[in-house]
């Protein structure tokens, strides 16, 4: 009976429960990096990828902001609201699907 349940445990498959991209997520993520340096540098830019400006971007940030906030967990931390409001707009601006993948 015991032979049986250590073969059991042994061939029960490990499950992961954050995958090693989404835990690299924090260190250098491409899209913060892309969009700050799309505000200092280039405002026409930055007006094309989300296809508003900067003013009215942080208006809309601060009105949406509570809605798609997200809470950091023990396992994860969140995408930030500012990030998921870039990725919607440019995804409304284009209609190309983004997905998070590194």
């Amino acid at each position: 009976m015991l032979l049986r349940r250590k073969k059991r445990l042994q061939a029960k498959k490990k499950r992961i429960w954050v995958r090693n991209w989404i835990r690299k997520r924090e260190m250098d993520d491409p899209i913060e990096k892309l969009v700050a340096d799309l505000r200092a540098e280039d405002a026409a830019t930055f007006k094309n990828f989300v296809r508003m400006s900067a003013e009215s971007f942080d208006w809309l940030l601060e009105k949406v902001s509570p809605k798609i906030k997200k809470k950091d967990t023990n396992m994860r931390q969140a995408i930030s609201a500012e990030k998921r409001l870039y990725i919607t707009l440019r995804f409304l601006a284009t209609g190309i699907l983004y997905f998070y993948l590194r």
